[in-house]
């Protein structure tokens, strides 16, 4: 009898947890050929740990798949690590994440190993793949709560024919619903929301460098109002943790590390209808000087109807109807029309 299942050979980067698992179980079920790929990033990673490379073999195994681990350390170091020390030395917040899917996992991963060893390359990630006007795009997931297209955003057009994502056809309840009733335990598995790698002996020591303290000043009088604990451990709009007793709640609204110090100020030093990007990544989309669409500036935030303008060659505004709270240097800020990520780029 011949197979229905499809001749396309598939890559499923498993992590070991339920989603990818999930992932690697939608893939067997459509194709003949599929090999499963983990990650090994470091010594200390609360992403792809000894106990989850043990979940991903395990479970590869039990559905008959090849199971392989990468070892991308030094990439890892050099592209995700060192680069996010830099923006933490600017001032900013950095994106590890955007980072590490374009220039060590996904991206890379597809760059090296498509087309010449595999078809497909799979994921868990909660977004989707579809096709518009002839394109390959990248929606959001049907589970808007989860969804993660957001961290998709700095990936190249030209890589995502290749890019599958079966969890964004589905919620988590439904997939861990999935998992349980064929009896397996990894439906029960917590997610990790730590920063992977903020164990490493290398990050810590740069986080060292950067725990020096430091005035805290007031934004709007100049005054010297206390003392921070070091740059690295504040981002714009926080508001725990600063050791402050002032008449009313302080957020930070500045990190300025050539001087080593934090600004803050009341709540509404943080508000702005004006975002500023550079570095621009155009997704299912030509080019344009001008867009209507939506925005999302942080992986937790909602969406916010907005104006995209260009001011340079990688350079833009965006305007939003209403003034949001603390826009954050580093982070990324994503560009949606009609679900469909359309372009991201780096806040400045």
């Amino acid at each position: 009898m011949k197979s229905s299942l499809s001749p396309l050979r598939a890559a499923i980067l498993i992590s070991g947890g339920a989603d990818s698992t999930f992932a690697l179980l939608k893939a067997t079920r459509k194709y003949r050929f599929v090999e499963a790929i983990t990650f090994s990033f470091m010594e200390k990673s609360t992403c792809c740990t000894p106990s989850d490379i043990e979940d991903a073999a395990y479970y590869s195994k039990l559905f008959g798949v090849k199971h392989r681990i990468i070892d991308v350390s030094r990439e890892f170091s050099n592209e995700v690590i060192k680069k996010t020390e830099n923006i933490y030395l600017s001032g900013k917040t950095p994106n590890p994440c955007a980072i590490c899917n374009k220039k060590v996992k996904i991206e890379q991963f597809i760059k090296t190993n498509c087309p010449a060893k595999y078809d497909v390359v799979i994921t868990g990630h909660y977004a989707r793949i579809t096709k518009y006007a002839g394109r390959y795009c990248i929606e959001r997931a049907v589970d808007i709560k989860k969804d993660q297209s957001y961290f998709l955003g700095r990936l190249s057009e030209s890589y995502l024919k290749y890019l599958e994502l079966p969890c964004g056809d589905f919620s988590k309840t439904d997939i861990r619903r999935e998992l349980e009733e064929m009896g397996l335990e990894i439906h029960k598995k917590r997610e990790s929301q730590d920063l992977c790698f903020a164990d490493s002996s290398e990050y810590k020591k740069f986080k060292k460098q950067l725990s020096l303290p430091g005035n805290i000043i007031h934004i709007a009088t100049g005054e010297v109002i206390g003392k921070h604990k070091g740059i690295i451990n504040y981002t714009v709009g926080q508001r725990k943790g600063l050791g402050i007793s002032w008449e009313s709640p302080l957020y930070v609204v500045k990190v300025d590390p050539a001087n080593n110090t934090i600004f803050v100020g009341e709540k509404e030093f943080l508000y702005t209808d004006t975002i500023y990007i550079n570095n621009i990544n155009w997704l299912c989309s030509d080019k344009q000087p001008s867009l209507d669409g939506k925005v999302k500036i942080r992986s937790l935030s909602p969406l916010f109807d907005a104006h995209f303008t260009e001011t340079g060659s990688d350079t833009a505004k965006i305007t939003v109807n209403k003034k949001i709270f603390a826009v954050t240097p580093g982070q990324l800020a994503v560009f949606y029309k009609n679900n469909r990520l359309i372009l991201s780029g780096w806040i400045i």
